[in-house]
């Protein structure tokens, strides 16, 4: 069996080792390095080529959501799950932006998350119910009609497409896509 190569990146020492610990236990999954800042996760993309990243967005010398477009750029295959406390819209419409795969928060199941990061290296896209709440409801409260009737850009019609195609974790969308 192949294992998923994962990388690890957050500046919270005990989070970052407690992640170690959890995720190897799973048979699947091979922990290839840990990160305490996005400029260490960048580099150890260039140097291990995980295919999953778990990125924490607020890091010391460069944060995630700037690590994320870092690594999407220099290399597209990796796949990015941003796994942190954050719950604000802004924060998920930047890191999917940039390309990240997924926007997890950290109060998850292990078992979850596991899940998780198979469901992203199947192809899928991941979000939590409760976050694509917050975003719809941040679109329909800031964005004027644009070129559909549900007043969204063709990006946000793309992001949202996204979501709602993902038929395997909790989420998520009913929103008609035409």
């Amino acid at each position: 069996m192949l294992k998923i190569k994962v990388l690890l990146a957050d500046d919270q020492e005990l989070i970052l080792e407690s992640l170690h610990i959890v995720l190897s236990m799973e048979e699947d999954l091979e922990i290839v390095g840990l990160a305490k800042n996005g400029e260490e996760a960048v580099k150890g993309c260039e140097q291990f080529m995980p295919d999953i990243v778990l990125m924490d967005i607020n890091m010391p010398v460069m944060d995630g959501v700037a690590a994320t477009a870092l690594i999407k750029e220099r290399i597209p295959a990796t796949k990015i799950i941003m796994l942190t406390s954050y719950k604000e819209v802004e924060y998920v419409l930047a890191a999917l932006s940039y390309g990240a795969e997924g926007y997890l928060l950290k109060a998850l199941h292990p078992k979850d998350l596991a899940a998780g990061i198979r469901v992203v290296q199947a192809g899928g896209t991941l979000i939590t119910q409760e976050m694509a709440s917050k975003m719809i409801k941040s679109i329909n409260n800031t964005t004027p009609a644009k070129n559909n009737e549900f007043g969204l850009t063709a990006r946000e019609i793309e992001v949202q497409h996204k979501l709602a195609t993902y038929k395997g974790c909790q989420l998520f969308l009913n929103i008609a896509i035409e």
